[in-house]
């Protein structure tokens, strides 16, 4: 089974995901903020952490490279609601960045093609 972590603050967002995504054959873990996704890469072996970046001041950019800093054995999504961010090269660090909508089918293709890449020869 693989170990997807989620960063959302919002508990909104918390119960959208964890419906979406509760059928996958995941083991999925989300928290609401960086320093509780950082003590988690630290402690455990994740696959995949999805990540927000809910302001354009690009403070959760810095967290972002912060934990890349930390560890990288893993595959990085961000899923934005602000698609001007892309343009931004701090998020070129990650292994995708997709639009957020509330139909999370994007998300799980992208979940499954990143995974799979992991097996290609």
């Amino acid at each position: 089974m693989h170990t997807v972590l989620l960063i959302e603050s919002n508990e909104k967002w918390q119960r959208i995901y964890r419906c979406q995504l509760a059928s996958e054959v995941y083991d999925l873990r989300i928290v609401d903020c960086c320093d509780a996704a950082l003590q988690i890469i630290n402690s455990e072996s994740i696959d995949i952490l999805v990540l927000d970046l809910i302001c354009p001041d690009g403070r959760e950019l810095t967290n972002l490279l912060h934990i890349l800093a930390e560890r990288h054995d893993f595959k990085v999504i961000i899923h934005s609601d602000y698609p001007e961010l892309r343009q931004d090269f701090r998020t070129w660090a990650a292994d995708a960045f997709l639009v957020r909508t509330y139909d999370l089918t994007e998300l799980k293709c992208e979940l499954i093609r990143l995974l799979q890449h992991d097996y290609v020869i």
